[in-house]
């Protein structure tokens, strides 16, 4: 996993998405966390494809399993800042 600096990035703007959503309650701050959540995709996607193309599968675990807490950070933006969606 020390290869893998990139996911730090992900981690960093996901919660910083939900930072900024939960502490700053404005709809510039909604549309902010949706934007900052949506990139955070960014790097775990490219990690995604960069150790599937290398077919390092201890990689791989690893960003499969990062995914997770992105994808209940965004059960989160879903179910309390819908309304902020950016592409709405």
């Amino acid at each position: 996993m020390s290869d893998a600096w990139w996911l730090t990035a992900a981690g960093a703007l996901g919660v910083a998405s939900q930072l900024i959503t939960f502490i700053i309650r404005t709809d510039a701050a909604e549309r902010t966390g949706w934007i900052l959540y949506l990139t955070a995709w960014v790097p775990l996607i490219a990690g995604l494809i960069h150790y599937k193309a290398s077919r390092n599968q201890r990689a791989l675990h690893h960003t499969r399993m990062a995914s997770l807490p992105m994808l209940l950070a965004g059960a989160v933006m879903v179910a309390f800042h819908w309304d902020g969606f950016p592409l709405r």
